[in-house]
């Protein structure tokens, strides 16, 4: 009931907000007209609003925009653009003036070397004296720009980026076109173009600039993530950042809940990422890091898309495809996305265990060979209207699903007991019959302005099951042979609602308050036919309810002050009554900034949380061989995690400070079976705490058509491992180098040498071995940028290897495992009337979708 209550609250307010946006609007286009003549169209085409303003003031400014289904005031505020005027709303009177009232202006237009306008240029006006400055202005979309000037002749300055600045001295009045010069120059036959700084500090984290820089034209947005400071990219796709684990992902304010889509939107629609390593309270407790990437606002209509094909080999080849279509009319999108996924994975790996055991001493020497190809279809479909430019809704399905092919795993391994040969054991595995969703999604937004406060919408629906089927033969003459055959069955469902919304209190305080509620149902089961293990059947429903509030204060110029609460109300009920739990706690965060010129810096501190994943919670425990089992805990606590920051950036130049400390930190812990085997169990527990710190220095000059992208990382844990049985050096630091080198060459062809190296290191209770890659790449675009042709070679040397050592009372345990990783790759995009969909959801229970 109260499921309902909330569900029917959101649809109220979603209906609320609908109703009051439909005041009456204005479509209108201006080209090379008047002020004054403007604001007398817009009067006459408004009876809620009486417009006033002086004829003649305003005479001089002109207006080149276009206007869709605007309120009389937004539409003002539109056609005002950067000019200096003032509006003033007093009932149902509009005042339109300008701020300074000289008799004489200097008016212009300023146009490039193919004269097209150039808008957001900025002209300044100097003393022809001394050249300080007597005003300024921007241009308008049609390259113009009307400057008040009582000086009888003045220096005229334009800048903008990408162009040569140009100055001239005119006198007052009407001066006619300027052309402003690309800032190139030939560097032996190379053309090097101007860029700006692409890396600042944001609030929480750092951004990105894309647009307007090299990064546009690396290829797909799983691509561009691998250029960007403090961000990992595995083969699969998976995203991590340097000290903060698995972020969320969002697109243009949409959670991307699988990064497959990454592969399916090109980097040329991106204008910035940020990367929020200190996330607000807006966000869900046990989100560590966020991406956020924003793409250009596009203009166009009709059908639009794109093709993507992308062969691989890697011992085998790999194949991913996928069409990408979007329908616009009007204000309203239609967009699909289809795609199809083609995967070769093998390992091959050694471990050697020993097992302290109830009666003997075990010692396995494992060689293991596993091979999978799985095909990976995924659809997606919905439509997106946006109302005004302030007021737009949506909905979307999508549904994938993972099969195999073959999925299989082999061993022939010795047994010894005491020192003393028994057996060998013929291993092998084949679950070629599992089968991983369907996965359903189902989302629909509304985001929206109601007067000055922001109202953003979300809900969403997600539902999924999957069966692995195992189906296992150990042969042995000496031990006896076994059959294996065992069924998980998981299926999950989640509904959730969030609603956020904001206000500016002063032009220097924003206040952001919101709250999300999620609904979690999941039934794991686990049978073994021969009963080796017992059988477990788990039910687990979780109801999780926040409220959030944040606050942003602008103090002075330099200084600006975040501070946010969450509060999180969550009920745990299982089928093992006694492991049903509640829990009510606070989450804050606080950053304090500060920033001068090219000197950017940032201190916060957060605490969030860390809650175990449903798979993990569930009470099943797995056979893997006759010796070694693995399992859940259903007995599993949340981790707290209190986090300190320190982030500077000068220029190109970047450095980051953490530390954290994580009470009650997950980690897999090996024990016996029970009292009387030699059987090794291994299941995840609570530990007292884990610390960590983590240094990262980045450098992101450019030097004339050298982009390099050079990262060095530092990171060491500190755990008491002797209280639970571990031996050795487990605060081993790991030292990581990245040298990642873009050349941006003529006739638009671009190269890529990337190297990356990291130091063997202490992870929770193990110690990770070493690892390395080479990556060199060449890209040619064609057909003005709309197609693209790029090759690859990924881990030249075959570095990127998995090696674990570990040591406890009970075992010790040695792993070399060598995966597919080398790979060669051919890429081929084609785009054609790109236009870019406008939807932007957030999507709800975005955290929880990740436990799922």
């Amino acid at each position: 009931m109260k499921r309902l209550r909330y569900i029917m609250l959101l649809a109220g307010l979603m209906s609320l907000s609908l109703q009051t946006i439909y005041a009456q609007r204005i479509t209108r286009s201006f080209r090379n007209t008047s002020m004054s003549e403007a604001l007398t169209i817009l009067a006459k085409s408004t009876k809620d609003y009486r417009i006033n303003f002086m004829y003649d003031e305003l005479e001089d400014f002109t207006v080149t925009t276009s206007i869709v289904k605007r309120t009389a005031p937004d539409a003002i505020r539109q056609i005002m653009g950067f000019y200096p005027m003032k509006m003033t709303i007093d009932g149902e009177n509009i005042f339109v003036e300008c701020t300074q009232k000289t008799p004489t202006k200097m008016i212009g237009r300023i146009i490039d070397n193919k004269k097209r306008p150039v808008d957001f240029a900025n002209v300044a006006l100097l003393n022809v004296r001394d050249s300080s400055l007597i005003n300024g202005g921007v241009t308008n979309e049609n390259g113009q720009f009307v400057i008040p000037c009582e000086a009888r002749k003045a220096i005229v300055r334009v800048s903008c980026v990408g162009y040569i600045t140009a100055s001239n001295t005119y006198n007052t009045g009407k001066i006619g076109t300027i052309t402003l010069k690309e800032a190139t120059m030939n560097l032996q036959k190379v053309i090097v173009k101007a860029v700006r700084p692409r890396t600042k500090l944001t609030h929480g984290g750092f951004q990105t600039q894309v647009q307007g820089t090299l990064l546009s034209d690396v290829g797909m947005v799983s691509d561009l993530l691998k250029q960007i400071p403090r961000v990992r990219v595995n083969a699969d796709g998976g995203c991590s950042v340097f000290g903060k684990g698995t972020p969320e992902i969002y697109i243009n304010g949409r959670k991307v809940n699988d990064t497959k889509e990454l592969q399916h939107l090109s980097s040329k629609e991106v204008k910035s990422v940020d990367v929020i390593t200190n996330p607000g309270a807006q966000y869900s407790a046990e989100v560590g890091s966020v991406i956020r990437i924003h793409t250009i606002k596009k203009q166009g209509m009709g059908l639009s898309g794109s093709l993507y094909s992308k062969y691989s080999f890697a011992e085998k080849n790999n194949w991913i495809e996928n069409l990408n279509l979007n329908y616009r009319m009007g204000g309203l999108d239609i967009f699909s996305l289809l795609a199809w996924n083609d995967t070769y994975r093998h390992l091959s790996q050694t471990t050697e265990t020993t097992i302290m055991g109830n009666q003997h001493q075990v010692n396995l020497a494992m060689p293991y060979s596993g091979t999978l190809r799985s095909h990976n279809p995924y659809g997606k479909w919905g439509m997106n209207y946006q109302i005004d430019d302030n007021n737009s809704l949506g909905i979307f399905y999508s549904v994938y699903n993972n099969t195999y092919e073959y999925f299989n795993l082999q061993s022939d391994y010795e047994v010894k007991k005491d020192g003393k040969h028994v057996g060998k054991v013929k291993y092998d595995d084949d679950e070629s019959s599992t089968i991983q969703g369907p996965v359903h999604e189902a989302d629909a937004y509304y985001e929206g302005k109601l007067g000055k406060m922001s109202v953003n919408l979300n809900a969403t629906a997600l539902w999924s099951s999957d069966k692995t089927y195992q189906d296992a033969v150990e042969m042995s003459e000496e031990l006896g042979s076994r059959d294996v055959n065992s069924i998980t069955r998981n299926k999950r469902r989640m509904l959730a609602g969030k609603l956020e919304l904001g206000y500016p209190l002063s032009e220097k305080v924003n206040l952001n308050v919101g709250t999300e509620y999620t609904n979690s149902h999941v039934h794991n089961f686990y049978q073994n036919e021969q009963e080796y293990i017992a059988t477990s059947d788990s039910r687990i429903e979780e109801q999780n309810f926040a409220a959030f509030a944040n606050i942003d204060l602008a103090i002075g110029n330099h200084i600006g002050l975040q501070a946010g609460a969450r509060y999180e109300h969550v009920s745990h009920d299982c089928s093992e009554r006694e492991m049903s739990r509640t829990y009510d706690n606070v989450f804050p965060t606080f950053s304090l900034g500060y920033q001068k010129g090219k000197l950017q810096m940032e201190w916060s501190a957060s605490m969030k949380t860390q809650r175990p994943s449903y798979d993990v919670l569930s009470g099943f425990t797995r056979y893997d061989n006759r010796y070694i089992y693995e399992g859940g805990n259903p007995s599993l606590l949340p981790t707290n995690i209190y986090n300190l920051g320190w982030d500077v950036q000068y220029g190109w130049l970047g450095f980051s400070a953490n530390y954290g400390y994580n009470k009650h930190a997950i980690t897999t812990l090996e024990m016996l079976y029970d009292t009387t085997s030699d059987i090794l169990l291994s299941k995840p527990y609570n530990i007292d705490y884990l610390q960590v710190m983590d240094l990262s220095l980045v450098a992101t000059p450019v030097v004339g058509f050298w982009h390099p992208m050079w990262e060095l990382d530092f990171e060491q844990q500190f755990v008491n491992g002797e209280k639970y049985g571990y031996h050795g050096n487990l605060r081993k630091p790991q030292f990581s180098v990245r040298l990642n080198n873009w050349f941006s060459l003529s006739h638009d062809w671009s190269a890529n040498v990337d190297y990356f190296i990291s130091s063997s290191h202490s992870s929770g209770f193990s110690e990770v071995g070493s690892v390395s890659a080479l990556n060199l790449s060449v890209k040619k675009m064609f057909l003005k940028k709309s197609l693209s042709i790029q090759l690859e070679a990924n881990d030249l040397f075959h570095g990127l290897n998995d090696n674990q050592k570990s040591f406890a009372t009970c075992m010790s345990m040695f792993k070399k495992c060598k995966m597919n990783s080398r790979s060669f790759v051919l890429t081929v995009t084609y785009n054609f009337n790109a236009t870019k969909s406008k939807y932007k959801g957030t999507g709800a229970g975005n955290a929880e979708k990740s436990r799922l």
